[in-house]
């Protein structure tokens, strides 16, 4: 018996599957035959079925891992703002550190000026990037300045500014220096981890995507890196000290290096040669691919081989 039945509007074909004995068939009306006959087999039908479960229950794990793990990168983003950053007296690079320069100089907390700055780049990122990247990252904003504000009110005698700053004088410049590097470490791996899901810790990462997804093949490291000197370079004169700069320098390269640590494999590069032809054609593929360069050379026999490098 026929379960379903469809028709082709500019071909005479009639499809027909059958729930009796699992087959699709394509019918020829004008001469009456079978052109195609497909029976889909019971073990077929169960494979299918658990495979669609084994994915459904491996998109929930996945789920479930990148939640956890934006809570840990917003737990290790407050408690390096909160009690390593701000009582050593420097600023952190990106738009962590201009939030703690504008609630130094005012009397807004830091996990106010963050959502200020951050929450209209969450909107604007909304039209040009990934709905994934947008709700992870604010996922992760919304977080951190709620961790923040935890620290700044919950009632412990080790997170007291007055303790921390008098009891282990966090003012004293070795310490200042340990409180830097900690800085770098938990903000590096807050980094790594977010970008290693798909998403940003905010600020800066956020135009710099959209520049990247405008231009592609753009170098945007260049374009954090000298963001960030910049950010250093006004620090100097919120903090009126030479060291909270040479802090801030410190903190950047701790960061970079456990960046890269947390995301472990993502950053690698792939090279490969093609010999071919047609050398021209494939130039012209190449330019539809991310940061890709292409040398290309004559050799024997008018076949050009094309020497690539790919950085993923």
């Amino acid at each position: 018996s026929i379960t379903t039945m469809d028709v082709a509007i500019q071909r005479p074909v009639i499809v027909t599957s059958s729930s009796v004995d699992k087959s699709i068939r394509v019918w020829n009306f004008l001469t009456g035959y079978c052109e195609y006959c497909k029976i889909i087999l019971e073990e077929n039908i169960k494979r299918n079925n658990i495979n669609k479960l084994t994915n459904q229950k491996n998109e929930k794990i996945k789920l479930l891992r990148d939640y956890s793990l934006i809570i840990v990168a917003a737990i290790l983003g407050a408690i390096a703002i909160h009690i390593f950053s701000n009582h050593a007296q420097f600023a952190p690079i990106g738009f962590d550190g201009i939030a703690t320069m504008l609630s130094e100089t005012t009397k807004l907390s830091f996990y106010l000026w963050s959502l200020i700055l951050n929450l209209p780049l969450i909107v604007l990122g909304y039209f040009f990037l990934k709905k994934k990247y947008i709700f992870y990252t604010l996922l992760y904003i919304l977080l951190n300045a709620l961790f923040v504000f935890t620290l700044e009110h919950v009632e412990c005698p080790f997170l007291d500014p007055a303790i921390t700053l008098n009891e282990f004088q966090m003012l004293d410049t070795g310490i200042r220096v340990i409180a830097a590097i900690f800085t770098g470490i938990l903000l590096g791996l807050r980094t790594g981890i977010m970008l290693k899901i798909g998403a940003s810790s905010g600020g800066i990462d956020i135009p710099a995507c959209m520049i990247a997804r405008k231009f592609k093949g753009r170098n945007i490291e260049i374009f954090i890196t000298a963001i960030s000197f910049v950010i250093i370079a006004i620090s100097y004169f919120i903090y009126k000290d030479f060291l909270s700069v040479l802090l801030s320098i410190i903190e950047m390269a701790i960061l970079t290096i456990f960046a890269g640590i947390a995301q472990k494999d993502l950053r690698n590069a792939l090279e490969f040669k093609i010999v071919t032809k047609h050398s021209e054609e494939v130039k012209e593929l190449k330019s539809d691919v991310k940061s890709v360069k292409a040398d290309v050379s004559d050799v024997k026999d008018n076949v050009s081989e094309l020497n690539t490098k790919t950085t993923a």
